[in-house]
């Protein structure tokens, strides 16, 4: 994100979607679009398969061929700096950065990295989220389809599956998606939070607050004030204050995270060479 940027911190993109309000608090001003006119709204891709789970997330899966044998999972959390209290400025970009740090399955971020190189993904490159105002977002990219996987699809069982996840003889790639999913779902529910990776991890969120107070950056905090004068924007940069990053305990971040990392505030969005039925 470029200093002149008003958040995204922590990563890049845009945003996927968002809801207001509290995690069971309905819809908000995000999704006022359901009363507008409906010529005014983009058609809905039929490739599209979308629905909502037993726990209130809501998924969205689309098959796209190209690049070949690569799929991309998004996580949205939709909550970000606009969900912080005023001693939580800086909280919900912290929560971004610990909840790599360790889970239950993953103790430690050795532990994590093993599993993202056996999915043929490296730590930073394929592994990545960023926190804006009202959303916070995961993303992971990995073959479709891991060489085992393909090598299992050879033989009498009808020929190899011509390097995609989604050619003859089925869908493909189940352990991979299942196990990316796994990954999300530790970040997304099985966080730690240790005090020690906590401690480590502030002083990178500190570093970065330091790096981004720039010329450019209090440019466009001063534009935004101007502009956005009359809501909440301007005091909730998803950076935060570094005098309350300082003082954060695990006890408050655990806190933000469950108030917040819940199911029904989430929407899965998973795109590649894959089968969405299946």
């Amino acid at each position: 994100t470029s200093p002149t940027s008003p958040g995204g911190y922590s990563g890049g993109g845009g945003r996927v979607g968002g809801l207001g309000g509290s995690p069971g608090g309905g819809s908000g001003g995000d999704v006022a679009a359901a009363s507008t006119d409906d010529a005014l709204l983009l058609p809905w891709d039929p490739e599209v398969a979308a629905g909502v789970l037993d726990n209130g997330m809501r998924f969205m899966v689309r098959p796209h061929r190209f690049p070949p044998n690569r799929v991309l999972a998004n996580l949205v959390v939709h909550a970000g700096s606009l969900n912080e209290s005023d001693r939580e400025q800086g909280i919900a970009h912290l929560v971004e950065h610990c909840v790599f740090l360790g889970s239950e399955a993953f103790p430690r971020t050795e532990a994590l990295r093993r599993e993202l190189r056996e999915l043929g993904m490296s730590y930073n490159a394929d592994s990545n989220a960023y926190t804006h105002f009202r959303e916070t977002v995961y993303t992971l990219e990995a073959p479709a389809v891991m060489e085992a996987e393909s090598d299992a699809g050879e033989g009498d069982g009808g020929g190899k599956r011509g390097g995609g996840a989604s050619g003859e003889g089925g869908s493909g790639g189940g352990e991979t998606i299942g196990r990316i999913l796994n990954i999300l779902h530790q970040l997304a529910f099985k966080a730690t939070f240790d005090k020690a990776a906590l401690d480590n991890e502030r002083t990178v969120v500190l570093s970065e607050a330091a790096y981004r107070n720039s010329v450019g950056d209090r440019l466009c905090r001063c534009m935004w004030a101007q502009s956005h004068w009359e809501n909440a924007l301007p005091k909730r940069w998803p950076i935060g204050k570094a005098e309350l990053i300082k003082g954060f305990t695990a006890a408050d971040v655990r806190a933000f995270y469950r108030r917040w990392y819940q199911p029904r505030n989430m929407t899965l969005v998973i795109v590649g060479d894959i089968d969405a039925r299946a």
